[in-house]
Formats: structure tokens, sequence, C-alpha cells
């Protein structure tokens, strides 16, 4: 399984209001594909949403499902944030239209949307989709950073974890703005060998990659996470096989939503594992980039984050 970042935090924010992103159900976590996230010049009146013969006038915020057409107009220029990249019609853009994907033949099992549905408005819905870009951090750390000494999530509390086998890769996350000019994370077995390792500046989550098989049922590692000033966040892992972790009774084809419904149902000691696998470019839907930013920006709900 290959793992791939595509996410990116840290853009204007933009407030999604419960009336347009979420409403009349249509922002529901099996439907979702992306986002108006720019209209400029801002409430120009000429971009509209074609959805199921009926024409929607669009505003900053309007999520995007299944099917659905954006005309930018004559005079505006839109921006739409997918699942997997960032897109601008209108205005002295090639195109002035965006046609959605069509709904898939192969839909999640009934069972699985529901237990989604049960957490999914629990998410604190005031953040939007980041723009994606593919970063993996670098080798080079310049500026002074952060000045305040690294943080964990309370969504990603420092407790025992276990992890899949088939992983290729562990993200991490920490909370923002912490973390003395560079944080450097590290996986390390119980004997004291590395795996893997980097080093990230001006970003609050990191990536660590390892081949095919570097994992094994039964390994003990240990993740840690320093600071220049000498800060450390530590867990401990425990690598079991992939159908021994928390799952949906019907199974999940897209890594990125099992790693969703992991992360918001299957407890904290599989949240690294959960955030590894929501990386993945295997779904057109965007439900793995809100999860993962809500992630990020500690907006899960208390009862998710329990």
């Amino acid at each position: 399984m290959k793992l791939l970042s595509i996410f990116m935090v840290g853009v204007v924010s933009i407030l999604i209001s419960v009336s347009t992103a979420f409403g009349a159900g249509l922002c529901s976590p099996e439907l979702v594909i992306g986002q108006i996230s720019l209209i400029s010049p801002e409430g120009e009146k000429g971009v509209v949403i074609r959805r199921n013969g009926e024409i929607i006038e669009a505003v900053t915020g309007d999520c995007l499902v299944f099917g659905d057409s954006v005309d930018a107009g004559k005079n505006a220029l839109v921006g739409i944030v997918t699942g997997t990249k960032y897109i601008e019609i209108g205005r002295s853009r090639p195109g002035t239209t965006w046609n959605a994907p069509q709904m898939p033949q192969e839909r999640p099992a009934a069972g699985f949307v529901q237990s989604l549905k049960q957490v999914w408005e629990t998410i604190c819905r005031n953040y939007d989709l980041p723009r994606p870009a593919v970063s993996r951090g670098g080798a080079q750390c310049d500026g002074e950073g952060y000045g305040v000494a690294l943080e964990p999530l309370i969504s990603l509390p420092p407790v025992q974890q276990r992890i899949g086998s088939d992983l290729t890769q562990l993200v991490v996350a920490w909370k923002k703005g912490t973390g003395r000019r560079q944080v450097r994370a590290q996986l390390v077995l119980d004997g004291g060998k590395t795996l893997a390792a980097t080093q990230v500046c001006h970003r609050s989550w990191g990536i660590l990659e390892f081949p095919s098989g570097t994992l094994r049922p039964g390994q003990a590692l240990m993740l840690e996470l320093s600071d220049t000033g000498g800060t450390r966040i530590t867990w401990r892992i425990e690598v079991v096989p992939a159908a021994a972790l928390p799952s949906p009774q019907e199974p999940v084809r897209e890594q990125s939503m099992l790693g969703v419904w992991r992360m918001l149902l299957g407890g904290a000691g599989t949240r690294l594992d959960a955030l590894s696998r929501m990386t993945s470019l295997d779904s057109p839907l965007a439900t793995p980039r809100w999860v993962f930013n809500a992630v990020l920006e500690d907006k899960l709900s208390d009862e998710v984050r329990q």
C-alpha cells in the first residue's frame, strides 16, 4: 500500500456555515468531494452550482458533491478544493466551468455510512479544506521557527498506540504553533534501531517513511518528537496485523476512509494508524482531508477525542 501525503495547513481560514456547507445533508461524509474556497470579487452573484437539474447560487464555503457542475460566470474567479487538488476557474483562467465526477457504482456500505454520520456532525465546522501540496519536510530548517515548546494535540495524546503492519509510512502531528525552531521525529525499535526519521519546520505534522515489510506483528516501537529546546513527546507503539485493529463491520475499500472511521470511532489508541491512512490518495472524497485538518486544528469534539 503506497501512502502519499497531499495535505497542507496554514491557508487563510474560511468559515463554513451550517446552512451552506452542511445543509440538507449534502455534505454527508460519503458524498462530499470538495468545497468552494474562493469567490472573487467577494459576493459576486454570477457563480452557480448545477445539481440534479437545479441551479443554486454559490457562496464561499459551499460543499460540492458527486455530479455537481460549477459555473464561474463572466466576472468571477472561483477556487475549488477537492480531495486531491486545488482548481481555479473563471476570470483569466482557461475555463469557466468545473464538473465533479459522477457517483461511482460501488458505494460505501450503508452500515459504514451510518456509523460515520453518527459522529460526523460533532466535528467542529468552522475550518476550511486546506489546499493540497506535496511536502515531506526539508533537510534544512532556516529561520527562528516557533518560540513555544512542543505540545501534543488533545486529539492525539501520547498514549499507547497500535498500528497495522501493512503501513509504509507513519504520520504524526502536534499542536499548531509549537515546537522551537524545528521538530525532529524518529521511529525506533525496542532494541534501539532507528527505522525512520525526519525533521520539520513551520508545520505541525510530519511523515516517517519506510519500505514495505519493515513493520512486523509483535514489534515494540517508540515514536519520539523533540524540538531544539529539548522538549520531548513519546508514543509507545505495538505493531499488530492490520485485521486486528478496530474496523467497521462492512469492508471498506479506501484506506483513507478506513482512517476516517478509525479516527472518529476507533478510540485514542489507534489514532496514529488512522492519521497515517487518511493521507492516502485512494478516494475522490474530501472527507479524509476534512477530518485530517480537524485533527491538526484540534477541532474534533470532546466526544470524538475520548
